[in-house]
């Protein structure tokens, strides 16, 4: 686990003072509620590979396990070398092209001017991929390249080193403006409610890291724009005419964020933004890009390959396959034709539970590139999201799951958890929001529920129904543990 700044104050206090330490005495210690205490303490714990690192007993409050605390440091101690260059990455491409000293650069590392030196050309053969470069003169040293490149680069550090929630709180532990963060949410939102309709992770943050890296250049940087408006060839402004309401919509959005930052952002970046929203994914596929033959040919062409080569397809679903696979198809394509990187976090999971099924995936886009001349290049996060459509149709997953969520009193944290696991899993079927009582009151109403979602514990439960206990914000553990049991209910 990688530690934050807060994490770490929070072991420091406990180190510091032997025995227990209540949530009331850890709260005045660093200032914070006691409600942050609990919170802050069960991410702790939820990160920690190695067991619980900071355990409490009834009436006394909570002790650190050393054991475990001794196996987390020493992780992250190997952990610090690969977060200080992507620090100093992050620094030096938001400036880019402004020169900053190597001693601001490196202030709060201890490190000696030939490791400096040498860690700079590791970044370098890093940087090279994207065809940057650091320069340097003198102690000040800056990155080269173009724009387009910078802000690719940008959004692969973003996407590697933070996870944007859906809400900034006093316990958002990113070193970025709060401010900048709440607008930028509110942006997403007023995107979906003029669309009239939600955003699907993680296209959501997609477009949330875009508009950050966008704030941030302008703010920080000296943007060289290598392509004006007048520039947008024959089929971007065919694009542009056929999503009217889309490109309104960011235009919109760019023009609350040039006053935000008090600086008028070129047209330019409407039309990137515009790419972004179609390159996503909406619950209903409204605004998904026009079906084409290239299109319809790569779907067909995917389902193909894979089925022929695997054995007991005979009773899948193909036209179901087909409908969902090429609406996720048709904005991959815009994607991969305009460099868009997608975060999937369930990537490594996907590989393991369906190694042989995410293999077919990554030989048949070789051989579209091959056969066809598409060059899509589709990258390792892509294939995992077209192995899950496959694996769902190959498991007989095509029933869509029946959810009930619930919480102890009313519906406000349901409601809440029910956007969140909607937009993670656009596919499951939330019959119901409920609180305690009615669910007890009706439980003869819920006879066929497949799972049950609650923020209550288990025992409080009396039925005989799945249930899946998650945090009221469904963060990405929860994620997880709900994608396991959608597989075996």
């Amino acid at each position: 686990m990688k530690m934050s700044k807060r994490e770490e104050k929070f072991f420091q206090t406990l180190l510091e003072n032997q025995g227990f330490l209540t949530a009331s005495f850890i709260a005045n210690q660093l200032s914070v509620s006691s409600k942050t205490v609990y919170r802050v303490i069960k991410k702790i714990n939820d990160c920690s590979e190695y067991g619980e690192v900071i355990y409490s007993e009834p009436g006394k409050g909570f002790k650190i396990n050393e054991r475990v605390y001794h196996a987390v440091a020493r992780q992250n101690l190997k952990q610090n070398d690969v977060d200080r260059k992507d620090e100093i990455l992050l620094k030096l491409l938001f400036k880019s092209p402004v020169k900053m000293h190597l001693d601001d650069l490196y202030k709060d590392y201890y490190l000696s001017d030939s490791s400096i030196k040498k860690e700079i050309g590791k970044l370098n053969d890093y940087l090279s991929e994207y065809d940057l470069m650091i320069k340097k003169h003198g102690k000040r040293i800056y990155i080269e390249g173009g724009e387009d490149n910078i802000r690719k680069c940008l959004n692969q550090l973003i996407s590697k080193m933070y996870s944007f929630d859906e809400s900034v709180d006093d316990d958002n532990q990113l070193d970025f403006n709060k401010y900048d963060l709440q607008l930028i949410q509110e942006q997403i939102h007023f995107i979906e409610k003029k669309l009239k309709q939600a955003i699907i992770y993680p296209y959501n943050m997609n477009i949330f890291s875009h508009l950050f890296v966008l704030m941030q250049r302008y703010k920080e940087g000296k943007v060289i724009q290598q392509k004006e408006d007048s520039r947008l060839d024959i089929e971007e402004l065919s694009l542009i005419s056929n999503y009217q309401e889309v490109y309104e919509v960011s235009k919109q959005v760019i023009d609350k964020l040039s006053r935000y930052i008090h600086v008028a952002l070129p047209a330019m970046e409407i039309y990137y933004l515009f790419q972004y929203i179609l390159s996503s994914r909406f619950e209903n596929a409204l605004y998904s890009v026009a079906i084409n033959e290239n299109t319809q040919e790569i779907t067909n062409f995917y389902i193909d390959y894979v089925l022929d080569r695997l054995e007991g397809d005979e009773h899948i679903d193909r036209n179901g396959l087909y409908h969902d696979l090429i609406h996720h198809i048709s904005p991959m394509l815009i994607r991969l034709a305009k460099s868009i990187p997608v975060k999937n976090s369930l990537l490594e999971e996907v590989r393991n539970e369906y190694s042989v099924l995410y293999d077919l995936i990554r030989q048949a886009s070789l051989l579209i590139d091959e056969n066809y001349c598409y060059s899509l290049a589709v990258s390792e996060e892509e294939s995992g999201y077209l192995t899950l459509y496959f694996a769902r149709y190959l498991e007989g997953n095509d029933k869509e799951k029946r959810i009930l969520i619930l919480c102890s009193s009313g519906v406000g944290t349901s409601e809440l958890l029910k956007v969140k696991v909607k937009k993670r899993f656009p596919d499951v079927d939330i019959v119901d929001v409920v609180s305690y009582r009615v669910f007890t009151n009706r439980i003869h109403q819920y006879q066929d529920i497949d799972l049950i979602l609650s923020t209550l514990n288990t025992k409080q439960l009396n039925c005989n129904h799945n249930v899946l206990i998650v945090s009221p914000v469904f963060n990405e553990n929860d994620a997880k543990k709900l994608a396991s049991i959608l597989k075996e209910v």
